[in-house]
C-alpha cells in the first residue's frame, strides 16, 4: 500500500516551498516563448527531462547511501553544478530549507535533522539531495521517491502556468494527467543513458566511498537544455515578475 506520507508531501498544502519557483516559465512567457497551452506542454516536457537529467542521480545516491557524509558530498556537487545559474541555485537552496523545515515539523524520524545539518561544514541545503535523504529517513521506497520528485516538478510548473494565465485550473489538470502517465518512461530513459555513460568511463576505485558518491553524482548531473538554463538565469532581470 502507498505510504500516506507520500500523499502528504505531494499535497499542495505541504509548506515545502516547491510552488514558489516557476522553473523559468515566467521568463518564457514574457519573452514570448510560451503563449499557448501547446507551448506550455513543450516547455513542461523539456523541463521534466532537464530536471531528471540533472537531479535523478543525486536523489538516488542520497537515498541509497543515507548518511550525512554522503549528503554533504552530494550537496556540494549540487552547489558546483548550479554555480553558473544563480537563480536556480537560490531556488534550490530555498526549496531545500523549506522542505527540511516542513518535514522536521511534520515527521518524527527527521525532527532533529535540522540541528544535525547545521553542524555540517559548508552545507548549502540544496533541495534534491535533501529530498532523497529525508525520504530515505522516512522509509519511502526509492521508485516512489523518484516519481514523487518529478510529480512535484510537474505540479510546480502547472501551478505557475495557472497563476501566469497561460492556462486555467481545469485545463491545467488535464495537462497534469497527461504528463503524469509519462513520468515513468522519462525516468527509465534517462537512467538507461546514465548507466551507459558510466560503463564507458573508468571506475573511481582509488577514491573513498564518499568521494565516489560525489564524483559519480557530478558526472551524471547533466544539463540537457541550455535554453532553460538561460531562461531561469535571466528571471531576476525581468522588469516585473510574479515569482
Amino acid at each position: 500500500a502507498m505510504d500516506v506520507r507520500v500523499w502528504q508531501i505531494a499535497d499542495s498544502s505541504f509548506p515545502a516551498g516547491t510552488l514558489n519557483h516557476s522553473l523559468g516559465l515566467e521568463t518564457a512567457v514574457q519573452s514570448g516563448r510560451v503563449h499557448s497551452v501547446e507551448d506550455l506542454k513543450l516547455f513542461i516536457a523539456e523541463t521534466l527531462h532537464s530536471q531528471c537529467c540533472l537531479f535523478t542521480s543525486t536523489i538516488v545516491s542520497a537515498h541509497q547511501h543515507n548518511t550525512l557524509a554522503a549528503l554533504l558530498e552530494l550537496d556540494q556537487a549540487c552547489e558546483a553544478t548550479l554555480a553558473s545559474n544563480h537563480v536556480a541555485r537560490a531556488a534550490s537552496i530555498a526549496q531545500g530549507r523549506g522542505f527540511l523545515t516542513a518535514s522536521s515539523s511534520a515527521f518524527e524520524p527527521v525532527s532533529n535533522l535540522k540541528k544535525q545539518l547545521r553542524s555540517l561544514p559548508h552545507f548549502h541545503f540544496h533541495f534534491p539531495p535533501l529530498f532523497g535523504f529525508i525520504c530515505a529517513q522516512l522509509g519511502l521506497q526509492l521508485e516512489t521517491v523518484k516519481s514523487l520528485f518529478l510529480f512535484l516538478t510537474l505540479r510546480s510548473v502547472l501551478s505557475a502556468a495557472v497563476r501566469l494565465g497561460v492556462c486555467g485550473p481545469l485545463e491545467g489538470q488535464g495537462v497534469q494527467a497527461k504528463f503524469a502517465t509519462e513520468l515513468q518512461g522519462l525516468r527509465t530513459n534517462v537512467e538507461q543513458k546514465n548507466k551507459q555513460r558510466q560503463e564507458e568511463e573508468e571506475e573511481w576505485e582509488w577514491m573513498d566511498d564518499d568521494r565516489q558518491v560525489k564524483q559519480a553524482a557530478t558526472f551524471e548531473m547533466v544539463s540537457s537544455s541550455p535554453i532553460l538554463d538561460l531562461l531561469q538565469g535571466s528571471h531576476d532581470r525581468l522588469q516585473s515578475r510574479l515569482f
